[in-house]
């Protein structure tokens, strides 16, 4: 017989005693710790949902933008596990955040008229877009931080865009990743390419991913590095399968890193955080102390 003690984020929610046991009564434990593990969630939930009407005004350009169950799901993943760093809750907030951005959302609308409009030319009917987060490559490895995706009834799966979440010290990789020739988006497509994506769970190999940059004839603008897209340039460039790269950074690119890019021959979109990094540090004492007084 051993004993186990279900701890979610420092506080214990049960206790959970394992025995030999008969196939019934071992299901019956396993919906047990179920139960524990679904009413932790529900109470750091719960939580977060207090803290957020609290900071949503004290807090403005932290969380512009970011839904109360935005906010809740990112306090939920940062509890669970176990990351509280500075880094890791602001790298959770900003993945978050891109979410609920209006830039997101007028994408996502454009993007529908897109799926749409090449249905009409091309005969193949596309689902609607929807964006998806935790995709790997074929290798299991994370591949971009936010997609808007569509299928086909035939299996293959289009990568309408990728969205890459970058902090002040990491956006050299836009440019160029460490150990590679490549920036991030462009890394993020050879994989798609070569190793095929894993989404929800299921698996799209190689020939099924149609992730190709949008060819430069086809741009509004030449540059390597552009500002948000209106809808109208997007649904314009969208004339094939292609794929929007975008990068949501603190500042712009530096004159290098744009040149570094456009060597690569694609065009990356930069959307810029509303907040900067005095305004974070204060929202991440208060939050942490918030936490802790919740017993989080």
């Amino acid at each position: 017989m051993r004993r186990f003690t279900i701890r979610i984020a420092g506080k214990k929610f049960g206790q959970i005693t394992v025995r030999a046991l008969s196939e019934a009564a071992a299901k019956a434990a396993l919906h047990d710790t179920e139960r524990v593990i679904g009413l932790a969630s529900v109470i750091i939930v719960s939580d977060a949902y207090r803290i957020y009407q609290v900071f949503v005004l004290r807090y403005p350009t932290v969380l512009k933008g970011i839904e109360k169950p935005t906010f809740a799901e990112m306090v939920k993943e940062a509890m669970t596990r176990g990351k509280r760093s500075y880094e890791a809750l602001r790298g959770l907030i900003v993945e978050k955040m891109g979410w609920d951005l209006t830039e997101t959302k007028d994408m996502h609308a454009a993007m529908e008229k897109v799926t749409k409009a090449l249905a009409k030319r091309f005969g193949t009917k596309w689902s609607a877009p929807r964006l998806v987060a935790n995709v790997t490559d074929g290798e299991g490895k994370q591949l971009g931080d936010l997609l808007l995706i569509s299928t086909a009834p035939d299996g293959r799966v289009w990568i309408m865009a990728v969205i890459e979440s970058k902090s002040l010290s990491n956006t050299v990789e836009l440019s160029k990743m460490e150990g590679k020739e490549l920036g991030q988006h462009m890394w993020d497509w050879v994989r798609a390419k070569t190793r095929g994506v894993i989404i929800d769970g299921k698996v799209y190999k190689p020939g099924k991913v149609l992730c190709e940059p949008v060819p430069a004839a086809s741009r509004a603008s030449t540059d390597a590095v552009v500002g948000v897209k209106s809808a109208a340039t997007r649904q314009a460039e969208m004339t094939g399968y292609y794929t929007q790269f975008i990068a949501f950074v603190p500042k712009d690119l530096t004159a290098g890193q744009i040149r570094n890019i456009s060597r690569q021959g694609i065009q990356i979109e930069t959307w810029l955080r509303p907040f900067d990094l005095d305004d974070y540090a204060k929202f991440h004492r208060a939050l942490l102390a918030e936490l802790k007084l919740a017993g989080l």
